[in-house]
């Protein structure tokens, strides 16, 4: 499995955006929590009774996840 992970932090990495954390290995383990957590709460809370309030979707926890990683930068043309 090392060789697709290596894989895919190069691709990431790669890319010219500042990412945080510097260490591929250190994004890759706080992406797979992200990802296990959301499966493992969604199970769980599928069951649950007490559950409420629509879900959120995985891309939209991802979004939350790439906010928090790649460094803030104006877009081109747009101003405050």
């Amino acid at each position: 499995m090392f060789p697709l992970v290596q894989g895919f932090l190069t691709k990431i990495y790669s890319r010219g955006e500042a990412i945080r954390p510097p260490a591929p290995l250190t994004f890759f383990r706080a992406f797979l929590g992200q990802l296990l957590g959301y499966t493992l709460t969604r199970m769980v809370l599928a069951n649950s009774q007490g559950a409420y309030g629509a879900e959120a979707g995985l891309d939209e926890f991802i979004e939350i996840f790439l906010h928090g990683v790649l460094a803030e930068r104006e877009p081109q043309g747009e101003t405050k």
